[in-house]
């Protein structure tokens, strides 16, 4: 489908995130990546432990969840950790990585996304993904949902449709990773370019806990398990 005529017409667009550490690349086509509704999936790369020598991490991440993340770890040196959503991806360069690394990081990543594109792979894997998603529906039922917690029912609402798009804009994705109705403290992790950048308190208080406390008084404390956060 993406061969061809097709090749002439992907743009890959490339935008700064508010990590300086972290860019995003979007291509034009919507659900692409990943099938629609899906949430971001991220692969790290493995790090070996200390006393290694320097640029010794692993560049051998686990084929799942992402196939696509796993090719550009292991194309591109200097990357540390990579977010596919949707309709873009988000690479973050290692710390220790020069500003100079960021042209071959980029060429990289490029290259893997557009020959995951015009291959038709992208293609394949977001329609698997959908099929092994209907499969796990049927065998569910219609009970889950009947039984959905009210309050948490809403707070996925708010987080899905006013606290993701914001989060989304800057390259990050948020997951919501459990809510005690007991003390009120709802855990979220942050993706992406929003895993460890600078301004990611201002995030947590502004865009999430700000937004959800004023449509959802059952949350009283909004606690940050992002990887790599404590």
């Amino acid at each position: 489908m993406f061969k061809g005529s097709f090749a002439r017409y992907l743009f890959i667009q490339v935008s700064p995130t508010p990590n300086p550490r972290c860019l995003m690349l979007a291509i034009p086509v919507p659900h692409l990546l990943l099938p629609k509704a899906s949430r971001s999936v991220e692969v790290r790369r493995q790090i070996l432990p200390s006393g290694a020598d320097h640029g010794s991490s692993s560049s051998s991440p686990r084929p799942t969840p992402s196939l696509l993340g796993s090719r550009i770890l292991e194309a591109a040196e200097g990357v540390v950790g990579v977010m596919v959503s949707q309709q873009f991806v988000t690479i973050e360069r290692d710390e220790v990585a020069p500003e100079e690394a960021w042209e071959a990081i980029r060429a990289a990543t490029m290259a893997v996304l557009m020959d995951y594109v015009l291959s038709g792979e992208a293609e394949r894997v977001v329609q698997r993904a959908i099929e092994v998603s209907a499969a796990k529906e049927l065998n569910n039922g219609d009970d889950s949902a009947a039984a959905q917690d009210v309050v948490e029912g809403l707070i996925a609402h708010i987080v899905e449709t006013i606290v993701r798009p914001l989060i989304l804009r800057d390259g990050g994705d948020i997951t919501v990773k459990g809510f005690s109705h007991d003390t009120g403290r709802l855990e979220v992790a942050l993706h992406g370019a929003c895993r460890k950048c600078p301004d990611r308190p201002n995030t947590l208080q502004a865009s999430v806990e700000r937004v959800l406390r004023h449509y959802v008084p059952e949350v009283t404390q909004i606690v940050d398990m992002s990887v790599g956060s404590r």
